[in-house]
């Protein structure tokens, strides 16, 4: 049986060259997703919800309450 070896080398093809510029830019991306991952947290667990359903669900704020009054009514009948 053959092993695989590891390549000691690489093409010029298979290097990524990037300008100093978009190395900056990626770095302020990540920063600022740091950023708002933490000031979330921050928040209480049910305006971090709304966020989250406005930004990642496109959803209306009219939606966003509908289905919140929905969770509600699920989480009291499984109280009651």
């Amino acid at each position: 049986m053959k092993k695989n070896k590891l390549k000691d080398t690489v093409t010029i093809e298979e290097l990524e060259i990037t300008d100093n510029k978009s190395i900056e830019e990626d770095y302020i991306k990540k920063d600022n997703k740091i950023k708002l991952y933490e000031a979330l947290q921050k928040l209480d667990s049910n305006t971090r919800e709304v966020i989250y359903l406005r930004l990642t669900g496109d959803l209306t704020f009219k939606e966003i309450g509908k289905i919140l009054r929905e969770k509600r009514k699920l989480g009291k009948s499984y109280i009651l």
